[in-house]
């Protein structure tokens, strides 16, 4: 499998693709966006790319996990079921908060998927990536912005 590196970083080719071509791209690219492959999956604005290119704009609901983390579950199940049209109610959202359903923190939350707060080395490690993958994920987080909304892009604060 190769991958086209003439198109690293290139937002402006990327653009310019036929669906086909850029379908191969993230392919070979991107590893098939296996899970565990964040380097490549993190470059979010390809992906939404490809994907605007069978889905309307309105399908879909944009949230960076940052702020999912700060919202209680009240909220986040109220926002889920105004964006798809379902029925809400405040039955439904007390038995999810009873539930600890949808609940991003408290008792009942799951353990994010981060090792950062695990190591005893983390902010080292996080100061010294931090500008060698900003400079990496720019140009993708700049298609993300384009793509969705001028407010939507991560800060230095969120991931250091």
């Amino acid at each position: 499998r190769q991958c086209n590196v003439t198109l690293f970083q290139n937002v402006e080719l990327l653009k310019t693709l036929p669906t086909h071509e850029l379908s191969n791209y993230i392919v070979n690219c991107f590893n098939r966006g296996k899970a565990m492959m964040y380097v490549t999956t993190g470059a979010y604005g390809v992906c939404l790319l490809h994907a605007l290119r069978y889905f309307s704009r309105d399908q879909f609901l944009f949230l960076r996990y940052e702020d999912l983390m700060m919202m209680d579950s009240d909220a986040i199940v109220r926002l889920v079921a105004r964006f798809t049209g379902l029925h809400m109610d405040d039955d439904v959202v007390a038995a999810a908060r009873a539930n600890g359903k949808c609940q991003p923190a408290g008792p009942k939350a799951k353990k994010p998927m981060s090792f950062s707060s695990s190591s005893a080395y983390s902010a080292e490690m996080l100061a010294a990536v931090a500008e060698p993958l900003e400079d990496l994920f720019d140009p993708y987080n700049e298609l993300l912005r384009d793509l969705i909304h001028p407010a939507f892009h991560w800060h230095t604060r969120d991931h250091t």
